[in-house]
């Protein structure tokens, strides 16, 4: 069982997490209007990983590589039926994107991949802040 410290450093973890992918977020959609698609997709991605490491720390979860958090994300979250199916297929997709944009030279992406990436993240963030809360002040309602 944990103790009310234990649980207030858990829940101010997941409040930072949801910051951060909100400062992500934020350069993404500055990005896509200024045309750059595949840095987006990069901010799109990493405002999404933001949210799962926020979430498995809720549940005292770490992992060490992105495999490793998109893994334990599905294990916790979408395989007992807390987050919705369609959030897992999102980062899979979000995720692909992201290797490609960061790696391959001579593939890049228009304003229509970048700006589904900006949608499905901001849909992943509003869908977490409703309905797992970090705590009851009103710093949550901010981000």
């Amino acid at each position: 069982m944990l103790n009310k410290r234990a649980l207030l450093c858990m829940n101010s973890f997941l409040k930072n997490a949801l910051l951060e992918a909100s400062d992500h977020l934020s350069d993404a959609k500055y990005l896509l209007s200024g045309h750059r698609y595949d840095a987006c997709i990069n901010r799109s991605y990493y405002a999404y990983f933001w949210i799962l490491r926020g979430l498995l720390m809720a549940k005292e979860v770490t992992a060490k590589t992105h495999a490793g958090v998109h893994q334990k994300f599905g294990e916790l979250y979408v395989k007992t039926g807390e987050i919705p199916l369609k959030f897992n297929d999102y980062l899979s997709e979000i995720a692909q994107k992201r290797i490609t944009a960061d790696y391959e030279i001579n593939e890049h992406f228009e304003y229509e991949d970048a700006e589904k990436t900006v949608k499905q993240t901001e849909e992943f963030l509003n869908y977490v802040k409703d309905h797992f809360p970090p705590n009851n002040d009103s710093t949550a309602q901010n981000l």
